[in-house]
Order: structure tokens, then C-alpha cells, then sequence
């Protein structure tokens, strides 16, 4: 998932992703530790206050995470061509649903079909 959502980042301008777990520990200790580990550096720049990796051509994957149901209020008006749930049944029906209606893009992509 991780790959996944670095490599739309790198292969499409202006595109935005989301990497989600439950807890903000388990975002840090798994995904957060994994790309800074494994992504090489020159690539992107972290804003570690927001968990925001922008890429050289302007797209962003941040990570974020969803403790409890209200937390879906932190992504209001966001939109992502890419959301990665890790671990997805950890998480409720309504976070699901509400960040899936995140899942959309401005930025004129259209995908071969």
C-alpha cells in the first residue's frame, strides 16, 4: 500500500495521497517509519509537524490517522486520488464511508479504462 501510494505520487503531478491508521502510534511505529526508512530523502520533502511528504513535481502523501469517529472532521474538504486504509477493519463503517467521499481529484487525471 505504501509503494502504491509513492508511486502515484512520483508518476503523477499535483496528486495527492493519504496513508490512514487507527492510532497516531501505530502510524508513526509502521508507515511513517517505513517511508522515511525506505523512500530516499532527495526525493521529498517532510513537513514533520503535518506528516506531509511533498514531491519534487508537487504531489503530497500524508499520513493521518482516525482514533475515533470525529476524527474524520480533520480531512473536511480534502481531496485525495489516493487513500490507503492499513489494517481497514480497524476502522468503522463511517470513517470509511466519509474518507472514500474524499477520494476524488482536481487535477484534470484521467484514468485509461
Amino acid at each position: 500500500m505504501l509503494w502504491e501510494g509513492v508511486h502515484q505520487c512520483l508518476s503523477l503531478p499535483r496528486w495527492n495521497g493519504l496513508i490512514l491508521r487507527r492510532t497516531f502510534p501505530e502510524l508513526e511505529q509502521s508507515q511513517i517509519q517505513r517511508f522515511r526508512a525506505s523512500v530516499p530523502s532527495e526525493l521529498y520533502k517532510w513537513n514533520g509537524s503535518k506528516y506531509i511528504a511533498t514531491f519534487m513535481n508537487g504531489s503530497t502523501l500524508r499520513f493521518g490517522y482516525l482514533a475515533t469517529d470525529d476524527d474524520v472532521i480533520n480531512y473536511q474538504s480534502d481531496e485525495y486520488g489516493f487513500i490507503g486504509f492499513d489494517e481497514l477493519t480497524h476502522f468503522s463503517f463511517h470513517q470509511w464511508t466519509y474518507l472514500t467521499s474524499r477520494n476524488r481529484s482536481t487535477t484534470g487525471f484521467r484514468p485509461n479504462m
